[in-house]
């Protein structure tokens, strides 16, 4: 069973994919949105994006361990540097 924390950011995540795609306009309450079959292809497509963003972050990279050791007395910002040094940090730039 899903954590309270995973099912919140499964939820987040769904909720910027629907409002970036604007399909369904204004977010809905919790309540309407668990039965709303729009709201539940959100819902996959959000799990997809974190399931991607975990298998990018499993292994790292040679670059994403050589930012973080320059950090590694400020947790912070080595995971900011390993973060911004792995496929997905090129995506934010």
């Amino acid at each position: 069973m899903p954590s309270k924390e995973h099912e919140a950011l499964v939820e987040k995540v769904a909720r910027v994919i629907c409002f970036e795609t604007g399909s369904m306009g204004d977010p809905m309450p919790i309540e309407l949105q668990r039965v709303d079959r729009d709201w539940q292809e959100h819902v996959t497509a959000a799990k997809a994006a974190i399931f991607a963003i975990r298998e990018a972050l499993q292994e790292p990279t040679e670059v994403m361990t050589a930012n973080g050791y320059v950090h590694c007395y400020n947790p912070d910002r080595t995971w900011s540097a390993m973060l911004a040094a792995s496929a997905l940090g090129e995506q934010s730039k």
